[in-house]
């Protein structure tokens, strides 16, 4: 039976970023569809540096998608592409800004660099503009946007990204790519090659343990505030919160072997709603 286009954007969200799949589960159907195809676009230029061989590479694709979204908001000839045209839809329907997909994109010129982050304030921003500009989109969907809310997805989306950033160190480094602000590997005296130590050292958990401080910090100041947040955002927060508390439970080390330890999020989710 051949599928429909938004049936294989489920499924390749579904397979390729399953978390994400996981909280567009709690929307009503035509919201959900909306945030897939938002998902979508954000898996488009966040796998860029995975799949290039060269920065260059990159760069073309990421100016391809400039490209794809300047023609969208000018009301050109729509690129026939499977996640431009949903992406379209979505855009007119929900009076998403243009500046929100071009922000994004420009964030993912950094995954090319060996050492993308200067300082922290740099790690930061990156974070602020991925994975929490990302989120408050995603929030956007679910009617008139208003301050609290956007910026309780935004902590929100930030802490998921800074878990996420800690939980991929082992692979980043081993793909020489260095996702810790310079000025933390300076300050605990760590070298590249100590990432690559399946046994490493007090230092290291320390690095860690101040990047997951920040995620942290940015998921309580989100959990303790008052206003109404929508079920997506909720789960996402439930699945940030679950990622802090296994890097934690697992002494900031990246190499311990429970670090990415797969559970039933689904269960977990279910469980936290049901309540």
């Amino acid at each position: 039976m051949t599928r429909s286009p938004s049936e294989n954007l489920a499924k390749r969200i579904k397979r390729y970023d399953y978390d994400r799949y996981l909280t567009t589960l709690f929307a009503s159907a035509d919201i959900r569809q909306a945030l897939i195809t938002l998902y979508a676009f954000n898996l488009e230029i966040a796998k860029t540096a995975e799949v290039v061989s060269e920065p260059m590479m990159g760069q073309i694709r990421l100016q391809w998608w400039r490209e794809a979204i300047e023609e969208i908001y000018q009301g050109d000839k729509i690129r026939q592409h499977e996640v431009v045209l949903p992406l379209q839809k979505v855009i007119d329907q929900y009076k998403l800004p243009k500046e929100i997909f071009l922000t994004l994109i420009e964030a993912r010129e950094v995954d090319f660099e060996e050492k993308p982050f200067a300082s922290t304030a740099d790690f930061l921003t990156y974070t602020e503009k991925t994975g929490g500009l990302l989120l408050e989109a995603a929030s956007s969907l679910f009617g008139p946007p208003n301050k609290a809310g956007r910026q309780i997805a935004q902590l929100t989306g930030q802490a998921w990204a800074i878990a996420g950033l800690i939980r991929a160190l082992p692979f980043m480094a081993h793909q020489n790519h260095l996702v810790v602000p310079e000025d933390l590997l300076g300050k605990y005296e760590i070298k590249k090659h100590t990432f690559l130590q399946k046994e490493p050292g007090e230092n290291l958990k320390k690095l860690v343990q101040e990047l997951h401080s920040f995620g942290r910090k940015k998921l309580d100041t989100a959990l303790k505030k008052s206003e109404s947040v929508p079920k997506p955002i909720i789960a996402s927060q439930i699945i940030a919160n679950h990622y802090l508390n296994q890097i934690q439970h697992c002494g900031y080390n990246p190499y311990h072997r429970h670090f990415n330890h797969p559970i039933s999020l689904m269960r977990l989710l279910w469980h936290a709603f049901l309540k």
